[in-house]
């Protein structure tokens, strides 16, 4: 006979939200994770855990003191760059310093974001080219300058963060949602042409955080 679920019992399971898996401290010991953006607000918060589990963490940040501040903090297995991720060649060059350290990268975080909210009328053209040089065009130049010590990487994992934001439609972040949302497209896109070598590429969108930005 053929059981028969009540609804509410449906509707459990249909909601149903899957345990996360249990990660152990020490499990990434030996790693090479490198993040953007990792000296305030996610990014620290990424960069702290990551270097809890046991990985050696190489993060840049464009404020020297913020950065140092944090790796002061979180010991010798933060390693911090001060880079401007707007220049290309700086950018390249603090992956290969992380690449430099054991020869490999094992996980790449693309976090670093600005979020000037400006409403449409008043953005400029120059405001829309110095958030896309921050919030999309590293997912390009920091991924292409990591693929090769990637592809010697054990971990072998991009994780490209994203936001809720530009799915919600709110305001006023047009100019923010449009290269969060290019960057969601990057992702799906270099996730089937990297899958075959065996590295995954995922995107992961946030819902609201709250950092002493948006407090």
């Amino acid at each position: 006979m053929k059981r028969t679920l009540h609804p509410s019992a449906r509707q459990r399971r249909r909601h149903s939200i899957p345990t996360p898996p249990v990660i152990s401290p020490g499990e990434f010991a030996g790693q090479v994770a490198v993040v953007t953006g990792g000296s305030d607000g996610l990014g620290r918060h990424l960069v702290q855990t990551l270097v809890k589990l046991g990985a050696d963490v190489f993060f840049c940040a464009s404020t020297r003191a913020k950065g140092e501040a944090v790796a002061r903090v979180l010991g010798r297995r933060a390693h911090f760059v001060q880079t401007d991720l707007r220049d290309n060649d700086a950018a390249r060059a603090f992956v290969q310093q992380a690449a430099g350290f054991k020869g490999r990268i094992d996980y790449l975080v693309n976090n670093a974001a600005i979020d000037p909210r400006i409403s449409f009328e008043r953005a400029t053209v120059a405001d829309f080219d110095r958030l896309m040089a921050v919030n999309l065009r590293p997912f390009f130049v920091v991924t292409q300058a990591a693929l090769p010590a990637l592809l010697r990487g054990t971990g072998r994992a991009i994780v490209n963060i994203a936001t809720t934001n530009y799915l919600l439609g709110l305001a006023p972040f047009t100019l923010y949602n449009a290269g969060k949302a290019g960057g969601v497209g990057f992702t799906r896109s270099l996730a089937r042409e990297l899958g075959p070598r065996g590295i995954r590429v995922n995107a992961v969108s946030p819902g609201w955080i709250m950092t002493k930005k948006q407090r």
